[in-house]
């Protein structure tokens, strides 16, 4: 994880903590459901879990692994 902060405020580039296979809708408007997208590679869910909440309790917009950057839900319910 990578963070940089940017006049548009904190981005954190997430690599693999959060993404979507090339298919794959990228549902990004639901903290809870980003939290708890189902990952079939990760070994530790527990331990992405932590990580995508460590992530949304910092950044404003997230470039994930895959996908395109967004901003934060949880930024936006603030707003």
């Amino acid at each position: 994880m990578l963070v940089a902060n940017t006049d548009k405020g904190k981005v954190v580039v997430a690599a693999d903590i959060f993404w979507w296979n090339d298919q794959e809708k990228q549902q990004i408007d639901d903290a809870e459901a980003l939290i708890n997208k189902e990952d079939h590679f990760t070994k530790d869910g527990e331990a992405l879990k932590k990580s995508r909440r460590k992530v949304l309790e910092i950044a404003d917009w997230i470039i994930p692994g895959h996908g395109k950057m967004f901003r934060n839900p949880k930024k936006e319910e603030k707003i």
